[in-house]
């Protein structure tokens, strides 16, 4: 388990944020302190040793680690955000003609029947309206829901929201100065493109190739133990490095362009629908660090490239700027729900 160390004067209102994602369990604390928001506090655990879909595992264990978090970090805070994974939930898009906003919540569930393959009374609807007219849907099944709701009881939290990440994401990351974004966000499942224009979600394109299999590829080609491939790419990344490391750069390539041709894809949809270009891409998630990728993406796209920093609004003690930035990129979905509990 890793966890923060330091303990934070307590603010007077303060909301937990839970990111269970496929490989740990992230929890950020934030407070409120009049016009400014602090962070009181974050911790994890790594779930490596669970299976592959987290949510599959017994609700008990991951409740339990949950409970550890909050004891270990001393996290006061009992309200609490989660998010729903990409692959937990089902994205679509359609438009509506311009009508009341009291009258929207019945005609997005009405013309969802159309888009989604599963039966309204099996699933939540999670919606935005973009635009005049264009509504974007995530399908959230109730039975994960249920199970979000067991573990939060385990834990001893109440849940005030159940989010899809995609949203959570942005909070943080997708500024509304910020003429038209994408956020990459790569993480151990699977990775997805989303792009905002003026902080509002435009398109969410999700595939398959991720972290985990950037970590896999390495440990069938050099026939290392899943560890020592996944250290390894974390310190030699895209480019590898001097010795017998310098292999690493040309295994990870091939899919490295895998998932650009995904994003190039993305941004000419884009192009065609809204006449506009990307202008500034934002690289989060577990393998956002790895040496060379942002130089790559840069590279490869000729657009502006950034790591996420979801802290940068955020006030915390000097001593942690560093390391909140190297964690930046895995506790950006975190920040953005514990945000949504103070707004």
């Amino acid at each position: 388990m890793s966890l923060f160390p330091f303990k934070f004067k307590k603010t007077a209102k303060s909301f937990l944020g839970v990111d269970v994602g496929t490989s740990a369990i992230r929890v950020v604390e934030l407070g409120r302190r009049g016009k400014d928001i602090q962070l009181d506090n974050y911790g994890e655990v790594k779930t490596a040793s669970l299976s592959k879909d987290t949510l599959l595992n017994s609700n008990q264990q991951l409740g339990a680690f949950l409970k550890a978090i909050l004891r270990e970090a001393d996290m006061k805070s009992r309200a609490v955000n989660f998010s729903i994974p990409d692959f937990s939930s089902f994205f679509t898009s359609f438009e509506l003609p311009p009508m009341p906003e009291k009258e929207l919540e019945q005609a997005v569930r009405f013309e969802a029947r159309s888009y989604i393959p599963l039966p309204l009374s099996e699933i939540t609807l999670d919606w935005q309206l973009v635009g005049e007219r264009k509504i974007l849907v995530a399908a959230i099944p109730n039975s994960t829901i249920s199970q979000y709701q067991q573990i939060a009881s385990i834990a001893g939290l109440e849940i005030r929201a159940l989010e899809a990440e995609v949203f959570a994401l942005a909070r943080p990351l997708a500024r509304e100065e910020q003429n038209t974004s994408a956020i990459i966000d790569i993480g151990a499942r699977s990775t997805t493109c989303n792009i905002f224009e003026k902080g509002t979600l435009k398109i969410s394109h999700s595939f398959n190739v991720s972290g985990n299999e950037l970590t896999e590829i390495l440990r069938r080609s050099l026939k290392i133990n899943y560890e020592a491939a996944e250290e390894l790419k974390k310190k030699a990344g895209v480019w590898g490095i001097a010795g017998q490391e310098k292999e690493v750069g040309e295994i990870l390539l091939p899919l490295i362009d895998a998932m650009l041709s995904e994003v190039k894809k993305t941004f000419n949809n884009f192009r065609q629908q809204e006449g506009k270009d990307v202008e500034i891409v934002i690289l989060a998630g577990g393998s956002a660090l790895m040496p060379g990728l942002k130089e790559y993406f840069f590279e490869e796209l000729d657009k502006k490239v950034d790591i996420a920093n979801p802290f940068s609004s955020i006030s915390f003690p000097q001593i942690l700027e560093e390391t909140l930035k190297e964690m930046g990129p895995v506790y950006a979905i975190a920040v953005g729900l514990a945000l949504k509990g103070l707004e």
